[in-house]
């Protein structure tokens, strides 16, 4: 996937924001440089490892031959860009989606009283959802997934061809630009009922206990190159959603903010 700044070139005449983005991404790669230097100082390759990182240190250590993608600087740079993936493309898509659900569960009360209905009966009133028990949450994870396919990760993905090839008889020299129009395919009305309508159900079976149609959703890339991301990102919004929805009632507010109302 090429970085958005890549398909949209307009930014480039827009100074104020290529200033302020390169000062936010340096103030990342900061934070990254020194967790990587904290980690080198304590680091115990023959230790079992305690993060990513960890791992990711015995390996360079153990992949020193010239042309490995863990070797020498090669591999530092390929660490750091790692960690900037799982740090913005991870975490600011989990909270935008999230953001976005908070938003649809103001305007929609009532799933948000079902999907609060159906924690309280898998953890109790003073529980605590935990990723066990999101295996009991099949009316959760189907409103999660509505809103994925309703407002998308990203509207379009960007990907460049590495040969010749033939798609449905349109041939596609090496090197052209294919841009996926995923928010189309999400909102196509010979795939879904009612597509700008938010239906968490249509991800539920007859029993309303098992998910269908979630190959349908394209937010995330399909087939080999899917998002390696997504099973750790859809874990992290039904935690998130599941636990705040329990504790809070989400209500509009007279001048159209959001309010958290304790329960």
């Amino acid at each position: 996937m090429l970085f958005f700044g890549s398909v949209l070139a307009f930014l480039k005449w827009e100074p104020g924001f290529v200033k302020e983005f390169k000062v936010s991404i340096e103030g990342v790669r900061g934070i990254q440089e020194k967790m990587i230097d904290e980690h080198l100082e304590s680091h115990d390759e023959g230790s079992e490892p305690n993060d990513f990182l960890d791992e990711y240190l015995t390996k360079m250590k153990q992949e020193q031959s010239k042309g490995s993608s863990f070797d020498g600087m090669t591999g530092m740079k390929n660490l750091i860009a790692t960690l900037m993936d799982l740090n913005i493309a991870g975490s600011v898509t989990v909270y935008f989606v999230l953001e976005y659900i908070i938003r649809q569960l103001v305007l929609n009360q009532n799933i948000q009283e079902k999907v609060r209905e159906e924690v309280e009966a898998a953890v109790g009133k003073e529980g605590q959802v935990t990723l066990e028990d999101t295996l009991r949450l099949p009316y959760t994870e189907a409103c999660i997934m509505e809103m994925i396919r309703n407002f998308g990760t990203s509207p379009i993905i960007v990907k460049v061809s590495d040969k010749d090839s033939t798609v449905e008889g349109h041939f596609i020299p090496a090197g052209t630009f294919l841009i996926s129009n995923l928010w189309g395919s999400n909102h196509r009305d010979d795939l879904w009922d009612e597509p700008f309508v938010l239906k968490p159900e249509r991800f539920l079976d007859e029993t309303g206990k098992h998910l269908v149609n979630t190959e349908k959703v394209m937010s995330f890339g399909a087939g080999r190159r899917k998002c390696l991301g997504y099973p750790i990102a859809k874990d992290m919004l039904i935690l998130l959603l599941s636990n705040i929805v329990h504790r809070f009632q989400i209500l509009p507010h007279p001048e159209q903010k959001t309010i958290w109302k304790p329960l």
